[in-house]
């Protein structure tokens, strides 16, 4: 699959990323909780490999197992990744939940940004000013 960066860039109207923006938002929390859930695998696997506790043959009792759950969690975080910039979305922050869509605003692309636990897409920025940039929509200037 190409990457965005390979391809032209498609441009989001308003009306777009907020009918998106459920599915956004369930591909999004399920992110975080694969990522939380992979993120304890690898601690334990850690703490496991730490403590030297063995089966008898060297090897680590949960080893196996501990490494098998994280590799699932880390697939499943890849996957829905992926399927976010299929659709693109550009995930800036996932633990904080900040993701952005292209889009046109006086002949310009520029981002329009939403904050997981935000109840509407009601911000945008220039492509370089990032979240500390961000400016409200007046919805006259959009779709």
């Amino acid at each position: 699959m190409p990457r965005m960066s390979d391809s032209p860039q498609r441009h989001f109207r308003l009306s777009e990323v907020r009918a998106a923006l459920p599915d956004v938002d369930a591909r999004l929390g399920e992110m975080q909780q694969e990522r939380k859930r992979a993120a304890e695998a690898r601690a334990l696997l850690d703490s496991v490999r730490r403590s030297g506790t063995t089966n008898g043959n060297g090897a680590s009792a949960d080893n196996g197992e501990l490494r098998s759950r994280f590799r699932r969690h880390a697939e499943r975080l890849q996957a829905l990744a992926a399927e976010l910039e299929s659709m693109g979305v550009q995930v800036k922050d996932l633990e904080r939940g900040l993701v952005d869509w292209p889009a046109q605003r006086n002949g310009s692309t520029v981002l329009l940004c939403w904050l997981r636990g935000e109840p509407d897409v009601a911000w945008w920025h220039d492509l370089h000013a990032g979240f500390p940039g961000r400016q409200a929509i007046v919805e006259e200037e959009w779709d």
